[in-house]
């Protein structure tokens, strides 16, 4: 008889609950307000931020599920500030669940437009990975940050990006 075990750090993170993000980092950490607060991930949603070994991660509740992550090194960091292809690897490999990615070419005239709420992934030098179930994930140029949205959450950004199109329609005057 087999028996498998699955250890619950090597789970997909998108579509966690805010108990399983305590569950793996501990408590969550209250966003120090100097300056100006970092641009939601979602607008609207429920935002928490974690320190855990090294890293700062926030995370995007909608519906108390996690619908997008911002993975960030806390410098100074033993491995440097940008993010190594080995740890890449392991968060690619953490967030894939029973799903696969696959990295994403990038035209200079690329639309891939997911909506203001969510950065532009079409700046010059930025990775992409697109998962099988639609989920995206984002290295920033310069490889100090790490996004991950889910298809819900891409699908969010869509409708917002739609909708902000629409009142600039309205905007226009009938001339």
């Amino acid at each position: 008889m087999i028996f498998l075990f699955c250890n619950r750090s090597a789970l997909a993170r998108l579509g966690d609950t805010e108990r399983d993000c305590f569950m793996r980092y501990s408590s969550a950490v209250q966003l120090k307000q100097f300056g100006l607060p970092p641009e939601p991930l979602i607008k609207g949603a429920k935002h928490l931020t974690y320190h855990y070994q090294g890293w700062k991660i926030r995370v995007a509740l909608v519906n108390g599920k996690v619908e997008a992550q911002h993975y960030q090194k806390i410098v100074p960091h033993p491995t440097g500030s940008k993010i190594q292809e080995a740890e890449l690897l392991a968060m690619l490999e953490a967030e894939k669940a029973q799903h696969i990615w696959e990295r994403q070419v990038i035209l200079p005239d690329s639309a891939l437009n997911f909506g203001a709420s969510i950065m532009q992934l079409t700046s010059l030098g930025q990775k992409i990975w697109k998962r099988s179930d639609g989920a995206v994930a984002s290295l920033l140029p310069g490889q100090l940050e790490l996004m991950f949205f889910s298809k819900s959450a891409m699908d969010i950004a869509r409708q917002e990006n739609k909708a902000t199109e629409e009142k600039k329609k309205n905007l226009i005057p009938k001339f």
